[in-house]
């Protein structure tokens, strides 16, 4: 028969469980429960924090949704970065040409990952704010397709000189001046030079429903351009 045992104690313990261990299920302090938020970590299923989305060089646009944001249409932006279609062209024409040493652009779309972003009116369902970063992702893909047939040609990409954006657009749609200023500032972060001369006009339709098209004209300067990446898409 054993006698007492004595000696600090850690608490009462049960047979098979350790000290200070709280039983299965129990909180633990410091320890978020089961399905709690954790701070700093987006619960599943809650809306993300606005934030500007990026274009292929992670510049933000300014009034773009965030990432994963529906555009009217019901097509969401990709997440993460966006990524404009290389500038192939959907016809029977050039997606650039280099001619008198001017670039001559066709007429581009906000696409991204194979499809058009948004379809839709401005004035329509399609507001000024939604259709700005449209104007600037259109833009980029014309400046990709000038920096593409300067490249052919062996001479460097210079300023814009002309601008013109197409607008899907109701007959009272008076905005189109707000919208072009997305692809100006597009042009401003990816060329040099002053902005160039430009032209907003609204029409009924576009090519696959977009609410804008961007068309360039460009300067070229002497000396090779280092090639850009390809791969699909459409203008």
């Amino acid at each position: 028969m054993t006698g007492p045992v004595t000696g600090p104690t850690t608490g009462p313990t049960t047979e098979g469980s350790a000290p200070d261990v709280p039983a299965h299920g129990a909180p633990v302090p410091g320890v978020p429960a089961d399905g709690a938020p954790v701070p700093g970590v987006p619960v599943q299923g809650a809306p993300a924090p606005e934030q500007g989305a990026s274009l292929s060089d992670g510049v933000p646009v300014p009034g773009a949704p965030g990432a994963g944001t529906p555009l009217p249409g019901g097509v969401p932006l990709p997440e993460g970065t966006l990524l404009p279609d290389a500038p192939v062209p959907a016809g029977e024409y050039a997606a650039a040409r280099v001619a008198g040493g001017l670039v001559f652009t066709a007429g581009f779309t906000p696409r991204a990952g194979g499809a058009v972003l948004a379809a839709g009116i401005l004035g329509a369902g399609l507001s000024v704010e939604d259709a700005r970063p449209l104007a600037a992702l259109a833009a980029e893909r014309a400046v990709t397709a000038a920096r593409e047939a300067a490249a052919e040609a062996g001479v460097r990409l210079g300023p814009a000189l002309s601008l013109t954006v197409h607008l899907a657009a109701t007959p009272g749609f008076t905005g189109h001046s707000r919208v072009a200023d997305g692809a100006g500032a597009r042009l401003r972060a990816l060329l040099p030079g002053p902005p160039p001369a430009r032209t907003a006009v609204g029409v009924a339709s576009l090519p696959s429903g977009a609410p804008v098209e961007v068309t360039l004209v460009l300067a070229t300067e002497p000396g090779e351009a280092a090639p850009e990446s390809a791969g699909p898409g459409e203008t």
